[in-house]
């Protein structure tokens, strides 16, 4: 059982049946989860350009993170990785500025496009959020008011979008990931 600031669980399990411990890793890129992650998870994984914008920012993170799972007296070789990427594929460019037009892909990149990377600076783009709004923190499903999502949409242009979702062919985007 757990009684915590938002959620509670009763005879919560994993399940007894599985054959091995499963491994938890945190998502995002937070000093506190980064912290809770290096002393008790088994890694980490992140949005990138959103926590990281370019791979240079991820590697240097990586060491201060591997540093930190040290100075806890963990195994830094046992501690994972995953990154992952926002992808909208498709083959005609055509559908592929639509889709960047798309209020919905607009609302998810300002939701979740700068958390920390300095996306939107390093783009000479405006922050379509109030400066210190960060979905992890802020955003409360059925609970935000509407002009907040209408102001931020109407905030969030397909300039945002191009820099948030990796977004093209596969061979573009694969580019992309790789730079």
């Amino acid at each position: 059982d757990y009684e915590g600031r938002r959620w509670s669980w009763q005879q919560a399990t994993l399940g007894k049946a599985i054959p091995h411990q499963p491994k938890l890793l945190a998502l995002g890129g937070g000093p506190m989860l980064i912290d809770h992650a290096t002393t008790y998870g088994d890694g980490l994984a992140m949005m990138c350009p959103s926590v990281y914008a370019t791979p240079a920012d991820f590697a240097r993170a990586r060491e201060r993170i591997l540093r930190s799972v040290e100075e806890k007296g963990r195994d830094p070789e046992a501690f994972s990785f995953a990154v992952w990427f926002p992808v909208l594929l498709h083959e005609d460019p055509e559908v592929i500025e639509r889709a960047l037009e798309n209020e919905l892909v607009r609302w998810i990149a300002a939701a979740a496009g700068d958390l920390g990377s300095g996306l939107w600076r390093t783009n000479a783009l405006a922050r379509p959020v109030p400066e210190g709004w960060v979905y992890y923190e802020k955003f409360v499903p059925y609970a935000m008011e509407t002009s907040f999502v209408q102001d931020t949409v109407a905030a969030t242009s397909p300039d945002h979008a191009r820099a948030f979702w990796m977004a093209g062919s596969v061979d573009e985007v694969a580019g992309r990931i790789g730079e």
